[in-house]
């Protein structure tokens, strides 16, 4: 296995002085949950002068009742961050980042489910896919309003019988994407995107993408959407043999409805195995 320098002083510096003995391991499709321990590296993905400290959890690892009658699925296996649309999205630990665009219609059998009337995308969106060498986790940052220059975007697929639009490179193995020219070394605070809400379009006159298109279609100004702003925080591990997500951990260890997360509004509990790395308040660290 050959790294480039760059990459190589890169995962030095993350600690991983025998990388090439894990890639190896991970490749052999190891079961990440049993052999990784719940150890505290994430940040929150955004800046804390952006927000000036304050964002709402709005959904958790299970759908509220609310959501649960737009779409019909009960778990969600991720984290929602509701914060202003626009809002600046930032890498929440050092690692390997790229990016694509996923967008699907929501089906019910063979139509389309239907919210007040219209069809609904039911999808990640613009998402940025960050790998973490030290820990050998994946996390998914979804649904933004745009992608930043520096994260490499490779072009979605459109499927035209379907009409959708599927990603492409978020599944490469890890020793694959260690070197790949459409994966970007990154560090803790660099910028990844903007809060949106892509991939949760109302109706179909929604255009978030253009076929073809070098980069997102920026989205200066909300589509039709049947959701609020967010960022789609999810923690997880990719199987090495097929690319399926697999293993995925509620980063604040609740597995539980959102009104039981701890914001600044909110004074709840984490679980003991929580991921985040804290602050004095006892809520998650800004990554910058």
């Amino acid at each position: 296995m050959n790294f480039n320098p760059e990459r190589r002083r890169f995962l030095k510096a993350a600690g991983v002085a025998l990388a090439s003995l894990a890639l190896a391991a991970c490749t052999q499709g190891q079961e990440p949950v049993k052999t990784i321990p719940s150890e505290k590296y994430l940040t929150l993905p955004f800046r804390e002068r952006d927000l000036k400290g304050q964002y709402q959890i709005t959904e958790g690892w299970e759908y509220s009742a609310e959501e649960q009658a737009i779409h019909g699925q009960k778990i969600h296996l991720g984290i929602d961050f509701a914060v202003p649309y626009g809002t600046p999205v930032v890498a929440p630990f050092d690692g390997f980042a790229m990016s694509s665009y996923h967008a699907h219609w929501l089906m019910e059998g063979d139509r389309k489910r239907l919210y007040q009337e219209e069809p609904i995308r039911f999808s990640l969106g613009y998402f940025v896919q960050v790998y973490n060498p030290r820990v050998n986790r994946f996390i998914q940052l979804a649904h933004l309003s745009d992608i930043d220059p520096s994260i490499p975007f490779s072009k979605p697929v459109y499927d035209k019988e379907e009409d959708n639009w599927n990603p492409v490179n978020h599944t490469l193995t890890i020793e694959q994407l260690i070197n790949h020219p459409m994966v970007a070394a990154i560090k803790r605070g660099d910028p990844l995107g903007r809060v949106g809400f892509s991939g949760l379009a109302l109706g179909k006159e929604q255009i978030e993408y253009i076929e073809e298109a070098e980069r997102p279609l920026v989205l200066d100004k909300p589509i039709r959407s049947w959701d609020e702003p967010h960022v789609h925080f999810e923690e997880t591990f990719r199987n090495q043999k097929t690319g399926a997500k697999e293993g995925q951990r509620d980063p604040y260890d609740l597995y539980t409805t959102f009104e039981n997360y701890p914001t600044p509004q909110n004074p709840a509990k984490m679980g003991p195995k929580s991921l985040w790395i804290l602050g004095q308040d006892s809520l998650p660290l800004f990554a910058a």
